[in-house]
């Protein structure tokens, strides 16, 4: 699934984001780790342009340090 909110669009494993309960919903990167009870780390994330595109798809610092960059 995926989320947007100020700069934090991204794309996490499906299995995370239904473990976590978050279903149709959007989640900020602060929220989503508030459920899960740790830090998102780059293997969280899927491999796919959306996550990839710094430049099309504009990233919050903290998500930039949560892909790896």
């Amino acid at each position: 699934m995926h989320t947007r909110d100020e700069g934090e669009y991204y794309m996490v494993h499906d299995d995370i984001w239904d473990w976590n309960g978050v279903g149709y919903d959007m989640l900020c990167v602060g929220c989503l780790e508030y459920r899960m009870g740790r830090v998102l780390t780059p293997a969280d994330f899927t491999d796919c342009p959306l996550n990839r595109d710094r430049v099309a798809w504009p990233k919050s610092d903290r998500l930039m340090n949560r892909l790896g960059y």
